[in-house]
């Protein structure tokens, strides 16, 4: 047990560079994140269940400061003797690229860090040993910002079911790809996740496994931004239907999907963007009647929907622009 920060690399002495597993408790500081990523050339498994106390990382929640105990920026970057990871209670953000490129980093344990409340840009990038990312047990996750687990191209499964807090993946209007080109996934569980409100642009974009999207309980969630989904060809699971809040579908959200048969949208959705279900070949109807909201149906949005057969607009009464060309080659 450290009994204070900054003495990793004392109490292991000249056994600094030969340890492979590290059971850490106590207080660790950034000096002690140095040895590890500097001096521990060896090291395989970090478990840091026991630790206590983490440097802190200023951050600006609207208009408070306030102070969060962290993994520094960069701390295990490129870490490549790095399998597995035990991560703390007391986490409560991951800062930039603290594991991008770990491409050995097999597990990440997040079972006890129920205080995360960040995720960070670039911070698991390129982990591309990871094939499960389980953070159901972070009750306080808040944000899931830009590229965080970019092109872990062997991550199959996310499940965010408890996360109640989480806001946004991605950050809105600004960075997304959180998930981007993860080619290797397939499922992602997001029932539950009642604060969410944005899936940020290209968040799972080219994820060409992906099928099922869990939504169930997404009662918020007001923006799918361009992009979100966009070149999943295996994703045929997402009922729209389960979203009422759902306000904005953005360009090409959507498109080269596997989207099939009815589809039927909730009583929010207001705006649907150019080409935002374009070339899913297997819808066969699509279902407004609930949509008294509707107002804008944007160009090519359903394009190339050659099996599309029938399209329900009866209680439309505030849908004000069609594109002419917003069924683009849907010859039925």
């Amino acid at each position: 047990m450290l009994t204070s920060a900054n003495t990793l690399a004392s109490e292991l002495g000249a056994d600094v560079g030969k340890v492979t597993i590290l059971k850490v408790s106590g207080s660790l500081g950034e000096a002690d994140f140095k040895t590890m990523k500097e001096q521990m050339a060896m090291l395989q498994v970090l478990d840091m269940s026991g630790v206590t106390e983490l440097p802190m990382t200023k951050h600006w929640n609207g208009n408070v400061e306030e102070e969060l105990q962290s993994i520094p920026r960069e701390a295990f970057q490129n870490k490549l003797t790095l399998q597995k990871v035990v991560f703390p209670r007391v986490l409560q953000r991951i800062d930039d690229y603290a594991f991008n490129g770990c491409s050995n980093l097999t597990e990440a344990d997040f079972s006890q860090a129920t205080q995360l409340k960040q995720i960070r840009d670039y911070a698991f990038e390129e982990c591309s040993g990871l094939k499960e990312l389980d953070l159901s047990a972070c009750a306080a996750l808040e944000e899931m910002l830009g590229a965080a687990f970019n092109q872990c191209s062997n991550l199959q499964t996310v499940d965010l079911s408890g996360c109640a807090k989480l806001v946004s993946i991605g950050e809105e209007n600004n960075h997304g790809s959180v998930f981007w080109n993860c080619s290797s996934l397939r499922t992602v569980d997001l029932s539950g996740c009642s604060a969410l409100t944005v899936i940020a642009e290209s968040s799972f974009y080219s994820c060409e496994n992906l099928t099922t999207v869990n939504v169930d309980g997404c009662t918020a969630l007001e923006t799918i931004e361009h992009g979100a989904f966009q070149n999943c060809e295996q994703l045929s699971g997402f009922d729209f239907s389960q979203l009422p809040a759902l306000k904005v579908i953005d360009y090409s959200a959507f498109s080269y999907c596997a989207l099939a048969g009815d589809i039927v949208f909730a009583s929010g959705i207001n705006q649907i963007g150019e080409s935002a279900f374009a070339q899913n070949n297997d819808i066969t109807s699509l279902d407004f009647s609930n949509s008294t909201e509707l107002t804008v149906v944007s160009s090519g949005t359903f394009a190339g929907c050659y099996r599309l057969k029938k399209v329900d607009f009866s209680d439309c009464s505030k849908l004000g622009t069609l594109n002419i060309e917003a069924f683009l080659e849907c010859p039925a």
